[in-house]
């Protein structure tokens, strides 16, 4: 079940990051397209949470959107961390 879990997490928002860059213009909020993707390799929750947050309508990441952003960049540190330390506990 665990890892059922983890594959989700890993899958399921690299999927959304691609089905929004592909389908919508939901990523217009970026000044280049680099950045969505390096967002989808390396941090897509964090990405999908910044780009919900400039469509907001100030238009920037302050107040509310801000914990939102730094809440999926912790959800997204978790995952690679959580990896990593299952694997240097296999290797003992």
């Amino acid at each position: 079940m665990a890892c059922l879990l983890v594959a989700g997490g890993l899958f399921l928002p690299r999927l959304i990051v691609a089905l929004l860059g592909i389908f919508t213009h939901y990523f217009s909020v970026f000044s280049s397209f680099i950045w969505p993707l390096l967002g989808f390799f390396f941090a897509p929750t964090t990405t999908l949470a910044w780009a919900w947050a400039l469509h907001s309508p100030s238009h920037s990441v302050h107040g509310f959107d801000l914990v939102i952003v730094i809440l999926a960049a912790c959800l997204d540190l978790g995952i690679i961390g959580g990896g990593r330390s299952r694997l240097a506990r296999r290797r003992r």
